[in-house]
């Protein structure tokens, strides 16, 4: 944009005030007077082209001002495009974790004979979340992993085959659930459904517990324990409560003549006796 001189009867009192004062020349006098110093002190005219190239320059700051903001657009898509990808990549990712879960549920069904596991599932119960039930089943999970020599992988699909309700929503809440080592995946269940209950309640049912007719002694004794456990009564105490919990009196009678001192010892005294109807 070339210059256009700007005529001086155009120019205010305060612009050539200012012009002059740029110059470092005096300011003070009528515009006649100042246009006269300007001139003289200026005989090109230049100083009355002066306000065009600072407008010039003003449109120069704009048109970079406009260019930065073009950039800033540029950076702010090139940043969306960027973030869009990362998410993708994170999908992609969390899609390959999955494959990795399903690959090591397939790597252990691979490994089990799906007719033992069967079988072996058919002796424990379903859990649905229900807090009473737990210990008990529980129990019998560790039971069936002693007796049948089970793996922690086959523990697991055991586990896994059994959950229903509730229970089965919180295993499939959290992939690491699958690949967490046996003990961890059953400590979390026990603090997720198990509450212990009332210490009066878990009182009662322990001395309400007595030894059935066509039981084994070992089932009583075991539960007996974990009842006491609940209380809890000492280990000490617990082998009174056992004896005084079978039914016959003369049974109970032999029981403290041999001065019955542990647990192992009581196993050993009724595992073959059976109460009879």
């Amino acid at each position: 944009m070339n210059p256009v001189t700007k005529p001086t009867h155009e120019f205010s009192l305060a612009e050539l005030r200012e012009k002059l004062k740029e110059r470092g020349l005096p300011f003070s006098g009528t515009e006649s007077e100042l246009t006269t110093q300007l001139n003289e002190a200026d005989p090109s005219g230049e100083w009355m082209r002066s306000r065009e190239i600072r407008e010039e320059e003003s449109e120069s700051e704009i048109e970079y001002v406009r260019r930065q903001l073009e950039l800033s657009e540029r950076e702010k898509a090139l940043a969306e495009r960027e973030l869009d990808l990362t998410r993708q990549q994170i999908e992609l990712l969390r899609e390959m974790q999955r494959l990795s879960v399903r690959d090591q549920e397939r790597e252990i069904v691979q490994r089990v004979s799906p007719v033992d596991i069967s079988a072996i599932a058919e002796l424990l119960s379903n859990f649905d979340g229900s807090a009473n039930t737990f210990e008990t089943w529980e129990r019998r999970i560790i039971e069936l992993r002693n007796t049948y020599k089970l793996s922690d992988d086959m523990v697991k699909l055991l586990i896994g085959s059994r959950l229903r309700g509730n229970a089965l929503k919180w295993l499939h809440s959290r992939v690491e659930y699958v690949s967490m080592p046996l003990d961890e995946l059953l400590d979390n269940l026990r603090e997720m459904f198990y509450h212990p209950e009332n210490v009066l309640v878990a009182r009662r049912k322990f001395e309400a517990r007595v030894w059935k007719r066509e039981e084994p002694f070992s089932e009583y004794l075991h539960e007996k324990v974990i009842l006491g456990n609940r209380v809890p009564i000492n280990d000490i105490e617990i082998i009174e409560y056992i004896i005084e919990g079978i039914p016959d009196s003369a049974l109970r009678d032999l029981a403290r003549a041999q001065r019955i001192k542990t647990k192992k010892d009581l196993l050993e005294s009724f595992e073959r006796i059976t109460l009879r109807g």
